[in-house]
């Protein structure tokens, strides 16, 4: 169906048709009803648009921006012909033989849209432009990585200190193209600072998380206690634990100045002394010799003063020593060695003063337990004679001594063949020196 247009109801000196009076716009060939319904159209699809450009600007991207607009338009139209289904017939009309309305609506969306692509590879380029401007920014710091997200500078890693931390993220932010820096270090002295809150004594230095520990502990577990806390720090590397205990050096300075049983607890680098005195004079000095221990803050006293001791009963002096019954008969054989005939075992007449005086000493002796009698000879002949013939010598002795009245029970004997034991080589004197007999007692 045509539209059917209102007829003008006067004419200017040109001779062309003029508009009704009740139009807003003159130049809109459509009715001033309409117009009314186009303008609010118009009103709506700018509205749209500003709320389009207002996501954007909060951080809604180019694509949801444009999206938001062509649905606020579509939904206005849609409003708009549900409201007035002659105005909605008059517009698409319009729209399909003009053109104006939709063609300012489509422009008003389009420019949005078509920016966000223009924009979008200018930030990707600049962002791996700056990415290498970034790590070179903060290449100093070895254990701290620097990337790009668009124009962010993100930092993560460790650093030392905090000023460490501040540093690194002013050269991040002076890198062009930066416009923020998402500062995401961990700084590993402050953490090591809480971890030996405890130990108050204790004292850490960081380099490249390398952590030395200077200052005092109250004893040796007190240090290995400082240095595993230390080690749970993250960010830390390695421990230098060069903290000295307290407590050792508080009881040597108390053992210096005469304390006895002296010993030491030592908390949180306050010494509890313990200890005897000889008598109170000494008190004073004990207590400045323990308060004078580097790294002690106090001392708590709990020294005593010893009772007087009362002295020892006189001891009676031991009786001297008994000469050893074995020792004295050797002494004896030795100033009268026991001669044999040549190879055998008959006791020379010779010796019988020497074989009587040792009876005679045996007898007179309280003997506990055996006298061995051992018979030796030199190395001349064959072994086996030769043990033979000290086993033969050593039984000879032992039958003189129990005629002489010994009793048997106290006296063995055995031989040992021939030996270089009392004299080296085969010379006259060696051999002699190596025939011979000695006792010993046995318990």
């Amino acid at each position: 169906m045509e539209n059917e247009w209102p007829q003008p109801t006067s004419s200017d000196d040109t001779g062309e048709l003029a508009a009704p009076a009740d139009k807003l716009i003159p130049e809109w060939n459509v009715g001033g009803d309409d117009q009314i319904v186009y303008v609010a159209l118009a009103i709506f699809a700018m509205l749209a648009l500003a709320f389009g450009i207002g996501s954007n600007l909060i951080g809604d991207d180019s694509s949801g921006s444009g999206e938001m607009a062509v649905e606020q338009d579509v939904g206005g139209g849609s409003s708009s012909a549900e409201g007035d289904g002659d105005a909605a017939s008059d517009a698409e009309t319009e729209a399909a033989g003009d053109g104006d309305l939709a063609g300012t609506i489509a422009i008003a969306a389009a420019p949005d849209a078509a920016d966000n692509e223009v924009d979008d590879e200018p930030v990707v380029e600049e962002s791996a432009a700056a990415a290498p401007d970034v790590a070179a920014a903060v290449g100093s710091y070895s254990r701290v990585v620097g990337e790009v997200q668009a124009t962010t500078a993100v930092l993560t890693g460790f650093v030392d200190a905090d000023q460490d931390s501040v540093d690194a993220e002013a050269a991040a932010a002076d890198v062009a193209g930066i416009e923020s820096v998402d500062n995401q270090l961990v700084v590993v002295a402050p953490g090591v600072e809480r971890k030996l809150v405890p130990f108050p004594g204790a004292e850490a230095s960081v380099t490249d998380g390398d952590v030395v520990l200077t200052g005092f502990a109250d004893d040796a577990d007190g240090a290995s206690s400082a240095e595993t806390a230390a080690e749970e720090v993250d960010g830390v590397v390695s421990v230098d634990n060069q903290l000295v205990p307290i407590q050792p050096d508080v009881v040597a300075a108390l053992d210096g100045v005469g304390v006895t049983n002296a010993d030491a607890e030592v908390e949180l680098l306050v010494a509890t002394v313990t200890g005897e005195l000889v008598d109170e004079s000494e008190r004073q000095d004990a207590l400045e010799a323990a308060a004078g221990v580097p790294g002690v803050v106090n001392v708590i006293d709990e020294l005593a003063v010893a009772p007087a001791e009362e002295p020892a009963p006189a001891e009676e002096p031991e009786p001297a020593d008994e000469p050893d019954l074995s020792a004295s008969l050797n002494e004896l054989v030795e100033l009268e060695p026991f001669q044999f005939a040549s190879s055998s075992s008959e006791v020379l007449e010779a010796s019988f003063p020497t074989l009587d005086e040792a009876a005679e000493n045996i007898l007179a002796a309280d003997v506990d337990g055996t006298i061995e009698v051992q018979g030796d000879t030199d190395i001349r002949s064959n072994e086996d004679s030769n043990l033979q013939l000290s086993e033969d010598r050593a039984a000879a002795v032992v039958a003189y001594l129990v005629d002489a009245g010994v009793s048997p029970d106290v006296l063995t004997s055995q031989g040992f063949g021939g030996t270089t034991e009392f004299g080296a080589g085969d010379s006259a004197e060696a051999l002699v020196a190596n025939r011979r007999v000695l006792f010993v007692l046995n318990p």
